[in-house]
C-alpha cells in the first residue's frame, strides 16, 4: 500500500464534480440548440415507435379467452 501512495504523489486525482465540469464546458464549446433538438425529436421518435412495437406485440401474444 505504501508504493501506491507514492505513484500518486504529486498528480491531481480527479473528482467527479470536475469531470463533469469539464464535460458541462466542452459540451457549451461543441454542441448547438439546434443538435440537441434534433436528438430530442429523435429519441422522441425512437421511443414512440418502440412503444408501438410494443403494443403491436402484446396484441398479437394476447390470450383469447372464450366460452
Amino acid at each position: 500500500m505504501r508504493a501506491n501512495g507514492t505513484l500518486v504523489r504529486g498528480h491531481e486525482i480527479p473528482t467527479v464534480s470536475n469531470i463533469l465540469h469539464a464535460v458541462k464546458e466542452w459540451a457549451r464549446e461543441h454542441v448547438t440548440q439546434e443538435e440537441i433538438a434534433r436528438c430530442v425529436v429523435a429519441g422522441t421518435f425512437a421511443l414512440l415507435g418502440y412503444i408501438m412495437l410494443v403494443l403491436y406485440q402484446a396484441m398479437q401474444n394476447r390470450t383469447i379467452a372464450g366460452f
